[in-house]
């Protein structure tokens, strides 16, 4: 890659913590040519980079502690290859991305005319509701509950990322939750793992993290489903993935009330449990989680069994009458970091045969799942890592 110049765009999240800036860089040029043509055909055009740049390097060249789109700066970044400083990805218009070194080697701080121009723009290509909100009557008419036919509820072994989802026994599934793909540890083939059916299949997100939704990436024809997506805006990778969608002939909606389909429902609380007057952050406090209430056969005995998938929602902001005494449990974030308080008091099992979930890859750079010892100590006795124990199936029936 020769030396290219970029609008920079920063966040904070956990990576900051970390000692890294999560970052965007879109392409100038294209920004200023296509800033005002409709959403897809933006997403399309436009070059995204994104980067976890070492926070040194950050405070080198930027240094503004501030989020670009609220009240921050935008900057032009002029990148190099030579002598490269931190990994990014650069993303392509067929939804693929590929792993370059790059290294910062000037910044210029634009002024507020042109700043506020590009913002504006870029803020309207984000807007999420510039797409149709969920219509449940097209939802419905693909998601169908048989009674008494036997489903399986699937986590997948997919390293650093989450996909789960619901099928009728020999089946594709028809319900996803969360789609993620870790490419880079992963061997197997995402598409005959990840398996769609282009006409039936509905993919939930949790949130707007790429590790929830990368299986796009390697089975294009997820691209021709029903997507239906929390109303998070998220970085421009995510955009472009929602405009891939639009341009494969596939749906997306975006919801921000809670979906009840019965036997199946996606929630979010709105209000924490801890103190309701904090209003939930961005983007693991405003997503969803899933929850399923369904029936398992032993043998002549019938009994009721309740499944939760926390995504990388907050248990605080989760709704407790549904993920209290859980028969299954998919922890969230990876087993990781579960709730902004320490005042949390716990998830409890519905008894010595629950199972509990790990879902992360072997080797990853946020320790998850670090936070084992607390469900532990909450009563998880019995524990599934992907890992080491594979994909994760369970026999249901509604």
């Amino acid at each position: 890659m020769d030396d290219n110049e970029m609008y920079a765009i920063s966040y904070y999240g956990e990576k900051y913590k970390l000692g890294y800036i999560e970052m965007d860089f879109l392409d100038c040029n294209a920004v200023n040519n296509y800033i005002e043509e409709s959403k897809t055909e933006f997403w399309t055009k436009v070059k995204i980079i994104s980067a976890d740049v070492p926070y040194y390097i950050y405070k080198k060249f930027i240094g503004e502690k501030k989020k670009t789109f609220e009240d921050g700066s935008l900057f032009v970044v002029t990148f190099s290859n030579k002598d490269p400083q931190f990994e990014c990805y650069e993303y392509f218009e067929d939804n693929s991305k590929r792993i370059i070194q790059l290294k910062i080697t000037k910044s210029i701080k634009c002024d507020e005319a042109l700043r506020n121009k590009i913002v504006s723009g870029l803020k309207d290509k984000f807007d999420i509701t510039k797409y149709h909100k969920v219509m449940y009557e097209e939802m419905l008419h693909k998601i169908k509950f048989r009674k008494n036919k036997k489903y399986k509820f699937k986590v997948y072994n997919v390293g650093q990322a989450l996909a789960t989802s619901i099928q009728l026994e020999n089946n594709k599934p028809f319900i996803y939750f969360d789609y993620g793909w870790d490419a880079g540890n992963m061997k197997m083939n995402c598409e005959s793992v990840l398996q769609i059916d282009e006409n039936s299949t509905v993919i939930f997100l949790s949130h707007v993290d790429e590790d929830h939704w990368s299986g796009a990436f390697s089975n294009k024809k997820s691209l021709k489903c029903m997507w239906i997506v929390p109303r998070q805006n998220g970085h421009a990778p995510y955009q472009k993935h929602l405009a891939n969608i639009i341009v494969n002939n596939g749906v997306v909606y975006w919801h921000d009330n809670d979906i009840n389909l019965g036997s199946v429902y996606f929630g979010n609380s709105k209000k924490s449990k801890i103190n309701n007057k904090r209003n939930p952050k961005t983007t693991h406090q405003d997503g969803y989680a899933m929850y399923i209430n369904a029936y398992e056969k032993i043998n002549t005995m019938v009994k009721k069994i309740k499944i939760t998938v926390s995504g990388d929602q907050d248990y605080d902001y989760q709704d407790d009458n549904k993920y209290q005494k859980s028969d299954v449990l998919v922890a969230c974030h990876h087993g990781g970091k579960y709730c902004w308080s320490k005042k949390f008091t716990g998830i409890n099992p519905s008894g010595e045969k629950s199972v509990i979930i790990y879902s992360y890859g072997a080797v990853n750079c946020y320790n998850h799942p670090s936070k084992t010892s607390d469900y532990l100590g909450w009563g998880w006795k019995i524990e599934h890592r992907t890992p080491v124990d594979k994909t994760y199936e369970k026999d249901i029936f509604f």
